[in-house]
């Protein structure tokens, strides 16, 4: 005869380690929101304190970018000119674009955060004459931007403000989406980062050793680790096999919408939008476009390119990696300053004599 033998302390036992990582997911996300009402991340506020005072700063590398730029928008004269693109933008300086600029980018920027920035750009009544908006060519896919709002969280209320001010909808992850994205080992590690800098002194304001200058503009070589020229193609090849941007031709209908209805209220308050495009790492390119999938790359940029032209909108640089090796990249994404600064200062008289928006679209390196 079978008998069933129930023991309540094991059973206890084991579902306290089944729920354990749940539990810890919970009080570390609980007391990251609860560190941001009591605190509103300290440590972030100090950074954008320092900046607005035009001055250099040394900063930790895991620190929330978006409140800190949250901050710096409230608190910091704004110049005519705001850049606001990814991480392969961060570099660039007021000199490096020959005027005075604010460098907003962000790691993995987003339209969530294009537009959450641009609402409090509005709401603090500090919307520039020119903004150069950064994309990527995954910039338009669904998936992309909804696996990092995670990212964004300091944004997000200024993100569904300004989708309701433009008359459309949101797109971010739904709460079950959201539950199993703090699953992600990736996404709890972001968390408990930001979490743990509220205790981090912050560096006294410094010039010799800054690595966040007073124009926003970042010194990418104390954020990442320089490689050698094999280790970039060891990298490169890692990522094309990876395939990272295989999903970028699948642009969603209404992220497309988002970003048409911005440009468009942005014009019509006076503010000259322009794009800056960089090319992709050529070995990615390579071995992506030799999977018979050069459409993904091709799809993004076309589109970017018709908008501009129909809105005249000047676009800086292509996808396009012709006339570049791997010698020009940090790594397999980002291109090294000096050949950003070549694209920029090719351009540029394009852009002030605001010729013809095909004449800047045409742009190759050689």
């Amino acid at each position: 005869m079978f008998t069933f033998n129930f023991d309540m302390t094991i059973f206890l036992k084991r579902l306290f380690l089944f729920l354990l990582p749940f539990i810890t997911i919970y009080l570390v996300n609980y007391s990251l929101k609860k560190n941001d009402i009591t605190k509103n991340g300290e440590y972030e506020k100090k950074m954008a304190t320092i900046i607005a005072q035009n001055q250099n700063l040394k900063s930790i590398a895991n620190y929330n970018d978006r409140l800190y730029v949250k901050h710096l928008v409230e608190i910091k004269k704004v110049p005519n000119v705001i850049l606001l693109g990814s991480s392969m933008m961060m570099e660039i300086s007021s000199e490096d674009w020959n005027e005075e600029i604010l460098n907003l980018s962000l790691t993995t920027c987003m339209l969530t955060d294009m537009l959450g920035i641009i609402d409090l750009l509005e709401k603090n009544k500090k919307l520039p004459k020119k903004i150069v908006l950064g994309f990527l060519p995954t910039s338009f896919n669904k998936s992309v931007e909804q696996g990092n709002n995670y990212k964004s969280t300091s944004l997000m209320k200024n993100y569904k403000s300004f989708c309701k001010r433009l008359g459309v909808n949101t797109i971010v992850s739904s709460n079950h989406l959201n539950f199993f994205n703090h699953l992600n080992p990736v996404v709890l590690k972001d968390r408990i980062n930001q979490l743990s800098n509220q205790s981090i002194e912050l560096p006294s304001p410094t010039k010799t050793e800054a690595n966040i200058y007073f124009d926003g503009s970042k010194d990418f070589s104390a954020v990442y680790d320089l490689k050698k020229t094999e280790e970039v193609i060891a990298v490169s090849n890692l990522s094309s096999n990876d395939l990272q941007w295989t999903k970028a031709a699948t642009m969603d209908p209404k992220l497309v919408e988002m970003f048409e209805k911005a440009v468009e209220w942005l014009q019509a308050k006076d503010v000259s939008v322009s794009i800056f495009l960089l090319p992709i790492n050529p070995i990615v390119w390579k071995n992506t476009v030799a999977k018979g999938l050069k459409e993904k790359y091709e799809t993004p940029e076309n589109y970017l390119k018709s908008f501009a032209q129909k809105q005249g909108i000047f676009v800086f640089g292509t996808f396009n990696p012709a006339g570049y090796t791997i010698a020009d990249y940090f790594d397999d994404k980002h291109l090294k300053l000096p050949v950003i600064k070549g694209i920029i200062d090719k351009q540029m008289p394009l852009y002030k004599s605001q010729v013809t928006n095909q004449q800047s679209i045409d742009y190759q390196k050689n």
